[in-house]
């Protein structure tokens, strides 16, 4: 009986251990294409914004492309820390690979 709880505590702690991949999809890919956008703007500062929240906010709009909105907090935890939002507009070529168009940081 001891090595099942054994076994069966490895198993779940491995389980939880496991890394996420994140949003899928042309939403998932049109987040990341924002954050990489993102990150070369902000010249080397640290910052978090959740890429599924991002993800989950898309939405057509009336050019054709989509608009993706989220929180986005620069340099966590220091006394410089800015919270804002940012808006995405990206549009899909044909092979559904995402184009960043804009990115706009609201206050």
């Amino acid at each position: 009986m001891k090595w099942i709880s054994i076994a069966l505590l490895v198993i779940g702690l491995a389980a939880c251990s496991g890394e996420t991949s994140g949003p899928v999809g042309k939403a998932g890919a049109a987040a990341t294409a924002c954050d990489t956008f993102v990150k070369s703007k902000l010249d080397g500062k640290q910052y978090k914004l959740d890429l599924t929240v991002l993800a989950g906010s898309m939405k057509a709009n009336t050019s054709g492309g989509s608009d993706l909105m989220a929180p986005i907090i620069i340099e966590p935890g220091l006394t410089t820390e800015v919270k804002q939002s940012i808006e995405c507009e990206v549009r899909f070529d044909a092979t559904d690979k995402p184009e960043v168009l804009t990115v706009n940081f609201i206050w």
